[in-house]
């Protein structure tokens, strides 16, 4: 193997993984001689192989923007959808005599280091029942028939999109009464 085999074009084909066997076979068979390698071309070697890392880096470089750019898509349709969605599920808890809850979707941005197919988001549901009450995560907040009532809600929105059997809801009646109630 002379100085100059190893182009550019043989490091992108499989002939250059084809020589870098043919080294690594002749090296353990002690006929590293019969290749006559010599200093430069190792050097030439060293030298695509940075060109190899190079192009790597960017490339990678190129997809972490595209990602980037990816999940900042995704996270505006996800608050456009947020708005929509916190709207209707606050109307149907109104309906299911919830009439002093609030509900909103609190987006928080992980850091880049955190993004990945899903996106940069994280999303919380904030919820109180009482009118006066700050807004508070949902899953330390809400009891038994308030989370019932919630998933109700949720599940009353969502109807058209995912299809579920059957639900069991514990306690969805407790205080409910009256035209709710039917």
């Amino acid at each position: 193997i002379e100085p100059g085999d190893w182009s550019s074009d043989v490091c992108s084909s499989d002939l250059f993984f084809e020589k870098l066997l043919l080294l690594m076979e002749a090296d353990e068979m002690g006929k590293r001689s019969e290749f006559r390698l010599s200093k430069s071309v190792f050097e030439e070697f060293r030298s695509l192989s940075a060109e190899i890392v190079e192009k790597l880096e960017k490339e990678r470089e190129n997809l972490i923007i595209l990602l980037k750019n990816k999940a900042n898509e995704l996270s505006l349709k996800r608050k456009e959808v947020a708005s929509k969605f916190t709207q209707k599920v606050k109307e149907n808890l109104v309906e299911l005599s919830m009439k002093n809850a609030k509900f909103e979707i609190m987006f928080s941005e992980l850091d880049e280091t955190n993004c990945d197919e899903t996106g940069f988001d994280k999303i919380e549901f904030m919820f109180t029942a009482n009118s006066g009450q700050p807004l508070k995560p949902l899953s330390k907040v809400a009891s038994g028939g308030e989370m019932s009532r919630f998933m109700l809600s949720v599940k009353n929105v969502t109807a058209d999109i995912v299809s579920v059997d059957t639900m069991i809801f514990d306690e969805i009646d407790t205080g409910i009464s009256g035209d709710t109630a039917n």
